[in-house]
């Protein structure tokens, strides 16, 4: 134990001197700078004055004036910390009582009381946290393990603006334990008993980042929480400790903790590298120590053998945290993480993000080449690529030539070659292939590129501009030099024309002079007789060369080579390539007609399409009327037809389909389509939002005029109706008139005996037609078109469809049921359904009990059950499921739910929010059925109580709750004694109250066997209860310690007792003056005088026991644990967020003399903590 003599010093003389001096600044013009920090953004404040340094104390001193400091050094937030956290200065104090308002421009501009005026010593240096805002992306935790911790449990730090720092304990709770959890990979998150970080005296080695701390619980990041600021805090806290945040996390992790991976890249062994840390993956910088060695390391982890470098990524960059920097392996280590680096955390850019790219060598008997057309290249001519390792990559141009050239055009079935290089764009922030050859070097002689030399699989040669091998080949025995061809077209006489020069394929432009002589010229050259002339191009563009312009054939050259034109080369841009389509006449005997769907017609109904010369083509509308439709209509099978036409969208630049037919004109009484008058096969008529010929064909036999069918629904007895009319399908509107004796109509339509009323539709709107709108059957009727209705056709709105669910009655033994799953519940609880008629469907909530709840777990295979009911969203406009049952009455004792009175199979209840049936069975062998935990308590023996019941654990109401039933508890957990605690005082539970008004009498073994309300309740979770479970120790081992509170005297404070292996309070019931007396003299003190004083906690989480309450001593006494008590455990009650605790002031200071336990005497006494140090 170190004591420790406050010193004061009055500067006096120095004031005097001060006002003779003006302050001197340095070099580089700052009067203020940080010493003894742990960043150059952190440390103890100094300020420059008569030309030399001192420090400022720390009176007064708060985050306004840690602000103006940090402004001053180029920042933009400050946080100001106090008791020499940083380290004890030299020399003079400048400044006290310093008092900013924040916006001050220097330190010197705000009020104190001047130069050298302080009563301070060196203890009490302020010192700074100087900081910048951060982009919230790069927030991460951590976590520190605690002495006996798991790996998942232990302090939480955060990042931030680059450096990792503590998170005080102030209203931390299991809610921001479970975000800060999720973060790090668990499934659930529980707070630890606050944590006394204790450092090196006057040597802070991190910020206190964040406060106050208020999560919901649903945050995906602990930034997301609501809490005081960044770097706000409540105070500068004591010199050697920081009382932090901690965790306790549970629930299976995926990933190992020292695991890497590539991402984004062009294959499994090729991306941005990531390493996994604090349960989250970051990114690696790619400072200047990066290399080769670094790669290796990584490619060994993965399990490949060979690595690429790469100065700069060529991947896409990171989000979120940077975790390493400065990384610099010898190339030996087997995991990155042995390798040496700077440390958690970089404030490096995503810019600077590592790329690697990791392979394993073969036996080079899958190399392959080819070659990717470049700028319009014929597929003789290209840039190289190369096959390896699985992957196709580029080939380097360095060194390369014709002897290149040659080997690789052999290797393609070519005489010889030339080698170019040429230049692509790769995009370097998304690399798709790999640069796997570079500096090839032949002789002409070899086999295979891979037999001549080269620098070796897998170069790092990238470039966003890059130059690579390209070839072109010669002596192709596929086509002449003097060559046209027809591309991306929808046959293969149709498409964008090219013609060959030069070794390469371009285009030829449509200027002014190209017409339908050109194209017969070209069709000719291909071997077709017919040509279809377009004046703008359908097809898409072409690129690269374009040879031809201004070519006027007469329409009798053999060639389109000797027709008069411009020259070879054109500078006409693309858009206006020439785009031909060729076919040959046939004798019409495969002419057929189909009819293409639109919006949403039958498939009587439609757009017509004709096929002719072995192609599918439209027919425009132009002169299209009923007489051309009778005849479509009948080459269809139907008796006629009408007439309209129907605009729908053509990829012009992608034309699929030609036009073969245009101005029909039809007397009607032709077989085919072809036998009418028209335009000629082959139109021009091409739009890119065109007119068709459509049609509506009358009297299928697939069904007659007046069917009927329902649509869009969960089975095919449902959904929403519709009829057919005047050939096409359309809805019926649900009037007021629509009801049940409607849907039996339909019902008995369709097949079905049984029909189920919607008062709305819960199926899908329809589209287009809506036929019939006040429908009013009688019931009787054996068709819907029987019934009266307002006539064919209605205003009425789709949103008003009806919808009708129809099945058939069975003999139920076929009925199940199953629990769905509801907010987390066991799979023993959950929603009820039920099968029947085919299909699974909800059960109402009406009349739902426990006798309900029996018989469906006895069905399950379970002993018996609780009955609830549940609210679930049901999707009104698209339902998936009937309500099969409602209004359930079973006393119990049935087999099935079947055999219970209800309602009648198929219920009208449908809701958006829906009440069902739910249950939740017992007697399953996962958890011993009304089991007892504690919970959020500051150990194992302390906290919420909770307990197993129905499949899932709740809380108790603390109604009535008292020691007895503490103790019944704690005997449940191998605990001998228990003291009862209410008001939710170790933090609110959620979901289920199972028990209120508990009325045990101390002797029962189990909980249950107590007097309760019964099971269930509506009380808050306010008013949770919890408990403290003890042994009965060995009183030689109490202590007792005065704890300073607020700004009293070293002499005054609240006592607290150890006891069972905890810090406990003691309560201020009864406290008096012969008590306080025994207790100064415990401390070392003559006598002294009992007060009360009312500790608060944060929040509701008590973070210690009340171990002693109505103490009565009679003051001649040598310890309190002699003193006449209630017992340990036992005290009056405390209020949700305070306990009324024993307090001293203490006079006649003895000096050391102090008790100690190895006297005899029962107990241990321990200086005021603001006197001595632990």
């Amino acid at each position: 134990m170190t004591y420790y003599r406050m010193e004061c010093c009055y500067n006096l003389g120095l004031f005097v001197l001060g006002m003779l001096l003006i302050c001197v600044p340095t070099a580089d013009g700052q009067s203020v700078r940080l010493s003894g920090g742990y960043s150059k953004s952190s440390g103890r404040v100094e300020v420059l004055h008569s030309g030399q340094w001192g420090t400022v104390c720390d009176e007064s001193w708060d985050n306004d004036d840690a602000v103006v400091v940090c402004r001053m050094l180029g920042y933009s937030r400050g946080s100001a910390y106090s008791y020499a956290v940083f380290g004890q200065g030299s020399g003079l104090i400048w400044m006290s009582d310093v008092d900013c308002s924040g916006s001050e421009s220097s330190l010197l501009d705000c009020p104190f009381p001047g130069w050298g005026i302080s009563t301070c010593s060196h203890k009490d240096d302020a010192g700074v946290v100087c900081f910048n805002n951060t982009d919230l992306s790069e927030v991460a935790v951590r976590l520190v393990e605690r002495e006996g911790y798991y790996n998942s449990s232990g302090r939480v730090e955060v990042f931030y603006d680059g450096y990792w720092g503590y998170i005080g304990s102030r209203n931390w709770g299991n809610n921001d334990a479970q975000v800060v959890c999720r973060m790090l990979g668990y499934s659930v998150g529980h707070s630890a008993s606050e944590f006394r970080q204790s450092h090196e005296a006057y040597d802070r080695k991190q910020p206190t980042w964040m406060e106050y701390v208020r999560c919901n619980g649903s945050e995906s990041s602990i930034a997301d929480c609501p809490f005081g600021g960044w770097g706000v805090f409540s105070s500068s806290y004591y010199y050697n400790y920081q009382t932090t945040a901690s965790v306790a996390c549970t629930g299976q992790r995926d990933i190992d903790e020292r695991a890497v991976r590539l991402v984004d890249g062009f294959s499994p062994g090729s991306g941005r590298l990531e390493v996994f840390y604090a349960g989250q993956w970051g990114t690696v910088c790619e400072s200047y120590r990066w290399g080769v060695q670094d790669d290796q390391v990584v490619c060994r982890m993965l399990g490949y053998s060979e690595s690429v470098h790469y100065d700069d990524n060529p991947f896409p960059s990171g989000t979120g945290m940077v975790w390493m920097s400065e990384v610099g392996c010898s190339g030996t280590e087997s995991s990155l993480y042995d390798c040496p680096f700077d440390g958690w955390g970089s404030t490096c850019s995503h810019s600077r993000d590592v790329g690697v790219f990791c392979f394993n060598n073969t036996d080079g008997s899958e190399v392959a080449f080819r070659l990717m057309e470049v700028d319009g290249y014929h597929n003789r001519s290209g840039r190289v690529e190369v096959f390896y390792a699985g992957l196709w990559g580029y080939v380097g141009y360095h060194n390369w030539d014709d002897k290149d050239a040659d080997v690789f055009c052999r290797m393609l079935g070519y005489r010889t070659g030339k080698g170019h290089h040429v230049t692509h764009d790769v995009d370097f922030g998304n690399l798709q292939h790999p640069t796997w050859m570079d500096y090839v070097n032949c002789n002409g002689t070899e086999i295979t590129l891979a037999d001549c030399q080269f620098g070796g699989w897998g170069s790092s040669y990238v470039r966003s501009s890059m130059s690579s091998a390209s070839v072109s080949c010669l002596s192709q025995s596929d086509f002449d030099e003097r060559a046209v061809r027809l591309v991306d077209g929808f046959s293969l006489g149709s498409g964008r024309l090219e013609v060959f020069y030069a070794g390469q394929w371009g285009t030829v432009c449509d200027s002014n002079h190209w017409g339908v002589q050109d194209d017969k010229v070209v069709c000719r050259m291909l071997g077709y007789s017919e040509s279809v002339h377009y004046y703008d191009n359908p097809f898409p563009s072409g690129t690269g060369m374009v040879w031809m312009s201004e070519v006027g054939c007469s329409g009798t050259e053999s060639s389109l080579y000797d027709c008069p034109f411009d020259g070879w080369g054109s500078t006409c841009s693309h858009s206006r390539d020439v785009g031909v389509f060729c076919f040959n006449n046939t004798d019409g005997s495969e002419v057929a007609v189909r009819l293409m769907e639109v919006d949403g017609y039958h498939n009587r109904s439609g757009r017509v399409e004709v096929f002719y010369a072995g192609l599918w083509g439209y027919v425009g509308y132009s002169s299209w009327g009923d007489k051309d439709a009778d005849v479509v209509c009948r080459m269809l099978g139907y008796r006629t037809g009408k007439g309209h036409h129907v605009t729908h969208d053509v990829d012009f630049g992608n034309l699929q389909h030609p036009t073969w037919m245009d101005y029909v004109n039809c007397n009607g009484t032709e077989i085919t389509l072809a036998d009418c008058q028209f335009g000629g096969w082959g139109s021009s008529y091409v739009r890119s939002s065109m007119s068709s010929a459509s049609v509506s064909c009358l009297s299928q036999s697939d069904f007659d005029e007046r069917a009927v069918r329902l649509v869009d629904g969960f089975s095919l007895g449902s959904g929403r109706l519709e009829v057919f009319y005047a050939g096409q399908w359309g809805t019926v509107c649900d009037s007021y008139r629509w009801g049940v004796r409607d849907d039996q109509v339909v019902c008995r339509m369709l097949g079905y005996s049984e029909s189920v009323h919607f008062d709305d539709n819960p199926f899908p709107s329809g589209t287009g037609m809506v036929w019939m709108s006040e429908v009013g059957c009688s019931g009787t009727e054996s068709s819907l078109y029987d019934c009266p209705f307002d006539g064919w056709g209605s205003i009425c709105s789709h949103w008003d469809d009806v919808g009708v669910f129809c099945f058939n009655n069975t003999d139920g033994s076929e009925v199940a049921v199953r629990l769905m799953e509801v907010d987390g519940y066991h799979n023993r609880s959950g929603r009820v359904e039920v099968f029947y008629a085919g299909l699974w469907g909800y059960v109402g909530y009406h009349n739902w009990d426990d006798k309900d709840a029996d018989v469906v777990c006895r069905m399950l295979g379970y002993r018996t059950g609780k009955g609830h009911r549940v609210t679930h969203d049901v999707d009104l406009d698209n339902l998936q499921h009937p309500t099969w049952m409602n209004y359930v009455n079973c006393n119990g004792t049935e087999m099935t739910l079947a055999d219970c009175p209800f309602g009648g199979w198929g219920s009208s209840y449908v809701r958006s929010t829906m009440l069902s049936a739910s249950v939740s069975c017992l007697s399953q062998s996962d958890v011993e059925e009304l089991a007892v935990r504690l919970v959020g308590g500051f150990s194992n023996s302390s906290g919420r109580v909770e307990l197993f019941y129905a499949g899932e654990w709740g809380t108790i109401c603390d109604g009535s709750w008292d020691n007895n039933d503490a103790q019944v508890v704690c005997r449940m957990l191998g605990y001998r004694r228990g003291s009862a605690y209410r008001y939710a005082v170790f933090g609110e539970g959620t979901g289920i109250t199972w028990m209120s008004d508990v009325g045990c009498s101390g002797s029962e073994s189990k909980l249950f066997h107590c007097s309760f309300s019964g099971w269930g309740s509506t009380c808050s979770h306010d008013y949770d209860v919890g408990v403290v479970c003890f042994n009965d120790s060995d009183v030689s081992d109490v202590k007792f310690r005065l704890v300073e509170v607020d700004d009293y005297k070293k002499s005054s404070g609240r006592i607290e007792v150890f006891y069972e292996g905890y810090w406990g309070y003691v309560g201020s019931t009864n406290w008096h003056v012969n008590d306080a007396h025994v207790a100064c003299r415990l401390f070392g003190y003559s006598t002294g005088s009992a007060h009360n004083y009312q500790y608060r906690f944060e929040g509701i989480e008590r973070p210690k026991p009340t171990w002693m309450d109505s103490v009565k001593c009679i003051g001649s006494e040598t310890s309190l644990a002699d003193c006449a008590f209630d017992g340990w455990g036992v005290f009056r009650g405390a209020g949700s967020s305070y306990q009324n605790c024993a307090f001293v002031k203490c006079t006649g200071f003895l000096g050391t003399c102090l008790f100690s336990a190895s006297t005899g005497v029962k107990s241990t006494a321990i200086l005021p903590l603001a006197i001595a140090y632990q």
